[in-house]
């Protein structure tokens, strides 16, 4: 429904509207849900990752070609490889990892308006 995939997904190239599994990165989206089954805390969670020197989402979605993440990583390289708690809590929390849509989540008044209803 986004323009870009989230973090551990690809668009589909026969189908834009189709999720698939990014191999590349989706063994640290597994890790990031056995860790928290686990009983770890969002912490805890993002020191391991940023232990194993793994790109973060910003990062990653920089180097796929999506436009607007590279300005957070013109000062300092390194910080492509640490994520934040919120970057953890975003994967977690949301409903696309659990196979679910999405969509939707802010309704305008009508497609010309900018205001948004709460």
């Amino acid at each position: 429904m986004g323009t870009y995939a989230p973090y551990g997904y690809i668009k589909d190239p026969a189908d834009h509207n189709h999720l698939l599994i990014d191999d590349k990165v989706a063994h640290v989206v597994r890790e990031i849900f056995d860790l928290a089954l686990a009983e770890n805390g969002l912490a805890k969670i993002r020191k391991h990752i940023n232990s194993q020197h793994v790109l973060c989402p910003a990062a990653y979605a920089a180097e796929r070609g999506e436009t607007g993440y590279e300005r957070h990583f013109e000062d300092n390289e390194e910080n492509r490889y640490i994520w934040s708690e919120n970057s953890v809590r975003g994967i977690l929390r949301s409903p696309i990892y659990a196979g679910n849509l999405a969509g939707y989540k802010r309704i305008a008044a009508n497609m010309k308006s900018k205001k948004k209803t709460v």
